[in-house]
């Protein structure tokens, strides 16, 4: 009999720990247009951790169908509590 996969144990987590997260925005499609006489928008993404704003990436120009880039903002690293996280 093969040995099942190996596991690593997780650390004691406790409602205080401080998780991270890489959060990465990557892009939209259909967007509705904004710009009536240029029939586009110039979208842009604001994040919220309950009503906290904690992240908002620079506006795309004239699209309807946006793909966010490190130069547009579209990843950002959370630090919180998992008490914090799973609340918001």
């Amino acid at each position: 009999k093969s040995p099942g996969p190996a596991t690593t144990p997780l650390p004691d987590m406790t409602p205080q720990s401080e998780i991270q997260l890489l959060i990465e925005i990557v892009s939209a499609t259909h967007l509705p247009i904004a710009d009536k006489m240029k029939k586009s928008s110039d979208p842009f993404v604001v994040v919220y951790l309950g009503n906290e704003q904690i992240h908002r990436t620079r506006h795309i120009p004239r699209t309807l169908n946006p793909i966010w880039t490190i130069e547009t903002g579209c990843l950002f690293l959370l630090s919180t509590t998992a008490q914090d996280f799973f609340r918001a």
